[in-house]
């Protein structure tokens, strides 16, 4: 089955109906890893700000900003004074990312924008630093929302881009394609995943770094596990018997694990400079 929310086939009105109005099915997703990810983990957002490693009152742009996560969770690694331009294609997103960044009181200024990453509604060198955080796999054509990323800096700016490693999650996504069927495979790796993304920016920024920090979900709840599943396409459309079904197959898979079912994953950050 075909996910219309990703790569080049990405439906822009799907994407926003039925995925990203608000935060409540991305919620769905997150929840996976708050719950059963290993208590020696790094802070995913803080680790995103110290690799990002943006200079104190940097104007900074953060496109697919979705609710604000990064701004509030991972402030501790962010320095205090950035302005803060929160930018994404739902006005939703941007409302509730604009009260996370001024609820977290770390930032000098916070302004939210409704934009599409595809042609941004800024002028040409307009910012000191760009982040696309877990979401370049939604456009129609990744190279273009680059460039246009790269228009929008100033010369010798950063541009920090994170996205999932190929093999990502793999029993999880092995489990909705046998009850839904498609690729049992990360949908946003297969399309944008870190070697990927890491070869674009290669192409049009300068000292291109890839990194990446593994870890791993121990999820002992089949409800979880299904509410994560069908929080997306295909899972999204599936009939009552093919949920059913999953819930049949995590349960077996659960009790095949010791009660568990043990997902690994590697997420990372491709981080470069705009050239001068």
């Amino acid at each position: 089955m075909s996910n219309p929310t990703v790569g080049s086939g990405v439906n822009p009105a799907e994407l926003l109906d039925r995925q990203y109005r608000d935060s409540k099915k991305l919620e769905a997703r997150a929840n996976l890893h708050r719950r059963y990810g290993r208590s020696d983990e790094p802070d995913w957002f803080v680790w995103i700000a110290q690799q990002a490693n943006l200079p104190e009152g940097a104007k900074v742009l953060d496109i697919g900003c979705g609710p604000g996560w990064l701004w509030e969770a991972g402030k501790a690694g962010f320095p205090s004074e950035l302005d803060l331009t929160l930018a994404d294609f739902s006005a939703g997103m941007v409302e509730a990312a604009v009260e996370a960044a001024n609820a977290a009181g770390h930032y000098a200024r916070v302004e939210g924008v409704v934009a599409d990453v595809s042609l941004l509604p800024f002028a040409d060198a307009s910012f000191d630093a760009v982040l696309a955080c877990h979401m370049l796999y939604h456009v129609p054509d990744a190279s273009l929302a680059l460039k246009e990323l790269r228009r929008v800096l100033r010369p010798g700016g950063i541009v920090a881009v994170t996205t999932n490693a190929e093999g990502n999650m793999a029993p999880l996504y092995a489990l909705g394609a046998a009850a839904f069927g498609g690729a049992p495979s990360d949908p946003a790796a297969d399309i944008f995943g870190l070697n990927r993304a890491k070869a674009l920016m290669e192409a049009l920024f300068d000292e291109v770094v890839m990194t990446s920090v593994a870890g791993d979900l121990n999820v002992t709840s089949a409800e979880d596990l299904v509410l994560a599943l069908t929080s997306f396409p295909p899972g999204q459309d599936a009939d009552d018997a093919a949920v059913a079904h999953l819930y049949e197959l995590t349960k077996a898979a659960m009790v095949a694990g010791g009660g568990a079912i043990h997902i690994p994953k590697v997420s990372g950050m491709v981080r470069g400079l705009a050239p001068r």
